[in-house]
């Protein structure tokens, strides 16, 4: 009789088991959080921070050195050169100088960038 319990409860304890089994959705997230933890152990958030910051920076830089120029409008010539304001060559030219100016400050070849912390991401999921 034992063994006729075993024989019966085993493959009934295997199936109903086999139906708990993790579904699509939770393996999606359980790989998210594997992700999202390797992320920060990594120290991929954090290089992400500092480029984020230095991008900030850069910003900065270039609205401060225009206003001390006197150009306060916030128009980016460099983007839009075809607008009537940046027609002017002083204009212009004080644009392409900021963004020179703080373009090794924020960006130089010491700076980290999003390429940088990619990279130590992925050193980090291949173990080494």
């Amino acid at each position: 009789m034992n063994r006729f319990l075993t024989f019966i409860t085993l493959p009934l304890l295997l199936l109903s088991l086999t139906g708990c089994g993790s579904s699509p959705a939770d393996k999606v997230k359980q790989l998210e959080d594997q992700k999202a933890a390797l992320r920060e152990s990594s120290g991929y958030n954090a290089c992400i921070a500092k480029v984020k910051a230095n991008e900030e920076g850069d910003k900065k830089c270039i609205k401060d050195k225009l206003a001390v120029k006197g150009y306060t409008d916030g128009i980016d010539c460099i983007q839009n050169p075809n607008n009537p304001i940046c027609k002017k060559t002083e204009r212009y030219n004080a644009e392409g100088d900021a963004y020179n100016d703080c373009l090794d400050k924020y960006f130089g070849p010491s700076n980290l960038s999003e390429i940088d912390c990619a990279t130590m991401l992925m050193k980090a999921e291949a173990g080494q």
